[in-house]
Protein backbone atom coordinates (compact mmCIF):
# COMPACT_ATOMS: atom_id res chain seq x y z
CA UNK A 1 0.00 0.00 0.00
CA UNK A 2 1.15 3.78 -0.78
CA UNK A 3 -0.95 6.72 0.00
CA UNK A 4 -0.63 10.64 1.29
CA UNK A 5 -1.18 10.42 4.91
CA UNK A 6 -1.95 13.52 7.41
CA UNK A 7 -3.77 14.85 4.58
CA UNK A 8 -4.87 18.89 5.80
CA UNK A 9 -9.19 18.96 5.17
CA UNK A 10 -10.53 22.11 6.09
CA UNK A 11 -8.04 22.43 8.79
CA UNK A 12 -8.47 18.73 9.78
CA UNK A 13 -5.74 16.75 10.17
CA UNK A 14 -6.70 13.21 8.51
CA UNK A 15 -5.38 10.40 6.23
CA UNK A 16 -8.08 10.47 3.52
CA UNK A 17 -5.88 8.75 0.55
CA UNK A 18 -4.63 5.52 0.90
CA UNK A 19 -3.91 4.40 -2.22
CA UNK A 20 -4.83 -0.01 -2.00
CA UNK A 21 -2.19 -1.20 -4.14
CA UNK A 22 -2.16 -4.20 -2.37
CA UNK A 23 -5.14 -5.15 -3.54
CA UNK A 24 -4.01 -3.72 -7.18
CA UNK A 25 -2.39 -6.84 -9.20
CA UNK A 26 -3.61 -5.90 -13.00
CA UNK A 27 -3.19 -9.01 -15.27
CA UNK A 28 -2.19 -8.52 -18.41
CA UNK A 29 -4.25 -7.40 -21.17
CA UNK A 30 -6.83 -5.67 -18.15
CA UNK A 31 -5.62 -2.65 -19.13
CA UNK A 32 -8.41 -0.80 -21.54
CA UNK A 33 -7.37 2.29 -24.10
CA UNK A 34 -9.93 4.06 -25.88
CA UNK A 35 -8.99 7.56 -28.30
CA UNK A 36 -11.86 9.88 -29.98
CA UNK A 37 -11.65 12.87 -32.24
CA UNK A 38 -14.29 14.51 -30.83
CA UNK A 39 -14.76 16.09 -26.68
CA UNK A 40 -18.27 14.52 -26.10
CA UNK A 41 -17.52 11.00 -27.28
CA UNK A 42 -14.31 11.21 -26.00
CA UNK A 43 -16.58 11.90 -22.21
CA UNK A 44 -18.40 8.62 -22.35
CA UNK A 45 -15.19 6.96 -22.83
CA UNK A 46 -14.62 6.54 -19.16
CA UNK A 47 -16.32 3.41 -17.75
CA UNK A 48 -19.14 4.01 -15.17
CA UNK A 49 -19.09 7.94 -15.48
CA UNK A 50 -21.60 10.56 -16.45
CA UNK A 51 -19.70 13.20 -18.31
CA UNK A 52 -20.66 16.07 -21.01
CA UNK A 53 -17.18 17.59 -22.37
CA UNK A 54 -17.59 20.99 -23.97
CA UNK A 55 -14.37 22.10 -26.04
CA UNK A 56 -12.70 25.72 -25.22
CA UNK A 57 -10.30 26.15 -27.23
CA UNK A 58 -9.92 26.04 -31.19
CA UNK A 59 -8.24 23.17 -33.36
CA UNK A 60 -8.89 19.39 -33.68
CA UNK A 61 -9.73 17.29 -30.41
CA UNK A 62 -7.74 14.47 -29.96
CA UNK A 63 -8.56 12.31 -26.27
CA UNK A 64 -7.27 8.98 -24.87
CA UNK A 65 -7.69 7.20 -21.70
CA UNK A 66 -6.14 4.57 -20.06
CA UNK A 67 -7.66 2.25 -17.49
CA UNK A 68 -7.74 -0.27 -15.42
CA UNK A 69 -10.51 -1.45 -13.62
CA UNK A 70 -10.90 -3.43 -10.75
CA UNK A 71 -14.73 -3.98 -8.93
CA UNK A 72 -13.65 -2.23 -5.95
CA UNK A 73 -11.46 0.41 -7.85
CA UNK A 74 -10.95 1.98 -10.92
CA UNK A 75 -7.18 3.68 -12.11
CA UNK A 76 -6.90 6.33 -15.43
CA UNK A 77 -4.87 8.32 -17.35
CA UNK A 78 -7.04 10.73 -19.24
CA UNK A 79 -4.95 12.94 -22.09
CA UNK A 80 -6.63 15.71 -24.18
CA UNK A 81 -4.95 17.75 -27.24
CA UNK A 82 -7.42 20.87 -26.36
CA UNK A 83 -9.20 22.75 -23.39
CA UNK A 84 -11.98 21.59 -21.70
CA UNK A 85 -15.16 22.36 -19.63
CA UNK A 86 -15.76 18.99 -18.05
CA UNK A 87 -18.99 18.33 -16.42
CA UNK A 88 -18.88 14.56 -14.45
CA UNK A 89 -20.58 12.51 -12.04
CA UNK A 90 -18.32 9.30 -10.68
CA UNK A 91 -20.40 5.72 -9.41
CA UNK A 92 -22.22 5.89 -6.19
CA UNK A 93 -21.01 5.20 -2.85
CA UNK A 94 -17.17 5.90 -4.20
CA UNK A 95 -14.82 9.26 -4.19
CA UNK A 96 -12.62 10.24 -6.82
CA UNK A 97 -8.92 11.84 -6.36
CA UNK A 98 -7.69 13.98 -9.18
CA UNK A 99 -4.25 14.74 -9.87
CA UNK A 100 -2.81 17.17 -13.45
CA UNK A 101 0.31 15.23 -14.42
CA UNK A 102 3.50 16.71 -13.42
CA UNK A 103 2.66 19.50 -16.79
CA UNK A 104 -0.52 20.75 -15.65
CA UNK A 105 -0.09 20.97 -11.74
CA UNK A 106 -1.26 24.96 -12.14
CA UNK A 107 -3.87 25.18 -15.09
CA UNK A 108 -6.72 23.05 -13.71
CA UNK A 109 -9.89 24.19 -12.08
CA UNK A 110 -12.08 22.18 -10.02
CA UNK A 111 -15.47 23.98 -9.67
CA UNK A 112 -13.86 27.25 -10.46
CA UNK A 113 -11.46 26.50 -7.52
CA UNK A 114 -7.76 26.76 -8.87
CA UNK A 115 -5.60 23.14 -8.26
CA UNK A 116 -2.32 23.87 -6.28
CA UNK A 117 0.94 22.70 -6.92
CA UNK A 118 0.85 19.88 -4.46
CA UNK A 119 -2.96 19.33 -4.24
CA UNK A 120 -5.11 16.44 -4.89
CA UNK A 121 -8.29 16.74 -5.69
CA UNK A 122 -11.54 14.73 -4.41
CA UNK A 123 -15.01 14.91 -4.77
CA UNK A 124 -17.78 12.21 -3.71
CA UNK A 125 -19.66 9.41 -6.43
CA UNK A 126 -22.94 10.82 -7.46
CA UNK A 127 -22.55 14.02 -7.30
CA UNK A 128 -22.01 16.82 -10.04
CA UNK A 129 -18.93 18.86 -10.31
CA UNK A 130 -16.99 20.69 -13.45
CA UNK A 131 -12.98 20.58 -13.93
CA UNK A 132 -11.53 23.33 -16.34
CA UNK A 133 -8.53 21.87 -18.27
CA UNK A 134 -6.08 23.80 -20.70
CA UNK A 135 -4.70 21.97 -24.10
CA UNK A 136 -2.40 19.50 -23.37
CA UNK A 137 -3.12 17.92 -20.22
CA UNK A 138 -3.19 14.90 -18.53
CA UNK A 139 -5.20 14.16 -15.39
CA UNK A 140 -4.22 10.61 -13.26
CA UNK A 141 -8.04 9.87 -11.58
CA UNK A 142 -8.53 7.21 -8.94
CA UNK A 143 -12.20 5.66 -7.78
CA UNK A 144 -12.15 3.65 -4.51
CA UNK A 145 -15.88 2.20 -3.56
CA UNK A 146 -16.10 3.57 -0.44
CA UNK A 147 -16.11 0.07 1.82
CA UNK A 148 -12.67 -0.41 0.14
CA UNK A 149 -11.09 3.28 1.38
CA UNK A 150 -12.52 2.72 5.16
CA UNK A 151 -10.45 -1.01 4.89
CA UNK A 152 -7.74 0.52 3.37
CA UNK A 153 -7.40 3.49 6.10
CA UNK A 154 -8.18 1.06 8.75
CA UNK A 155 -4.97 -0.96 7.44
CA UNK A 156 -3.19 2.01 8.26
CA UNK A 157 -4.31 2.87 10.83
CA UNK A 158 -6.25 6.15 9.90
CA UNK A 159 -9.24 7.61 10.42
CA UNK A 160 -11.00 9.19 8.00
CA UNK A 161 -12.96 12.29 8.65
CA UNK A 162 -15.80 11.19 5.93
CA UNK A 163 -17.86 14.24 6.16
CA UNK A 164 -14.50 16.89 5.87
CA UNK A 165 -13.80 14.39 2.84
CA UNK A 166 -16.76 14.77 1.14
CA UNK A 167 -16.87 18.54 1.23
CA UNK A 168 -13.16 19.21 0.86
CA UNK A 169 -12.80 19.61 -3.33
CA UNK A 170 -9.09 19.70 -2.52
CA UNK A 171 -6.45 18.17 -0.80
CA UNK A 172 -3.13 19.64 1.00
CA UNK A 173 -0.47 17.49 0.57
CA UNK A 174 3.32 17.63 1.46
CA UNK A 175 5.82 17.75 -1.87
CA UNK A 176 7.07 14.34 -0.90
CA UNK A 177 4.27 12.92 -0.60
CA UNK A 178 2.68 14.37 -3.45
CA UNK A 179 5.85 13.56 -6.30
CA UNK A 180 5.47 9.74 -4.63
CA UNK A 181 1.97 9.06 -5.46
CA UNK A 182 2.77 10.81 -8.89
CA UNK A 183 5.80 7.98 -9.41
CA UNK A 184 3.58 5.07 -8.66
CA UNK A 185 0.66 6.31 -11.07
CA UNK A 186 3.31 7.32 -13.87
CA UNK A 187 4.72 3.81 -13.26
CA UNK A 188 1.34 2.51 -13.60
CA UNK A 189 0.17 4.30 -16.37
CA UNK A 190 3.10 5.78 -18.27
CA UNK A 191 2.25 8.42 -21.20
CA UNK A 192 1.27 7.54 -24.08
CA UNK A 193 4.14 7.51 -26.99
CA UNK A 194 1.28 7.02 -29.66
CA UNK A 195 -1.16 10.02 -28.58
CA UNK A 196 1.62 12.24 -28.39
CA UNK A 197 2.72 11.46 -32.24
CA UNK A 198 -1.02 11.40 -33.44
CA UNK A 199 -1.52 15.09 -31.73
CA UNK A 200 1.47 16.69 -33.04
Amino acid sequence: EDGIRDVAVTGVQTCALPIYWGAFVPEQGALRTTQAHDADEHAHNLTAWDQRYDQLSAGRFMGQINEWRLPHMQVFREQTSQALRQSCRVWNDSFWFGMPDREGMNATRINGRLHGLHDVMVQPGGQDFELVTPDAHALFGLVVQREALANAAQRQGCQVDWMALTHAEVLHTTTEAHLACLHTLETLLPPSNTFNAQRS
